[in-house]
């Protein structure tokens, strides 16, 4: 589904109180300016993530909302694949320097068929109490 500021303005405003939000966007067109407004506006968090078509990366711009959310869908294909440590440890400088800030972080790995995701899991964990 492609951007629409004002539907997803009537979303926001419909949220609950007092939670945490986080919204992942698989249609490009959401990454807008004015969506971004939207989302600190009312203090929901952008899902980075790394599904071809649609990723993000480590949102560089600035982060939005008021913790960062990390979700892995596969290193090699979508829902696939175990992910290299050295790409885990650059993830977990990032979000280090994120918690640094102040911020919460979380990370989330995908299942996948050959039950990749909770040796990244605990590989993230690592680098994340190491660096």
């Amino acid at each position: 589904m492609a951007v629409d500021r004002e539907r997803f303005g009537h979303f926001l405003a419909a949220l609950p109180r007092g939670a945490r939000h986080v919204v992942e966007f698989r249609e490009p067109s959401w990454y807008d300016a004015e969506i971004r407004r939207l989302m600190e506006r009312f203090r929901v968090s952008l899902c980075l993530h790394d599904m071809p078509g649609s990723a993000t990366g480590r949102d560089d711009e600035g982060r939005t909302g008021a913790f960062v959310y990390v979700r892995f869908h596969g290193a090699t294909s979508k829902y696939g694949g175990g992910y290299p440590e050295t790409r885990l440890r650059g993830w977990a400088d990032w979000l280090n320097a994120r918690r640094g800030e102040g911020c919460d972080v979380y990370a989330y790995f995908n299942n996948d068929v050959g039950g990749h995701a909770p040796r990244d899991a605990l590989t993230l964990r690592r680098a994340l109490e190491e660096s």
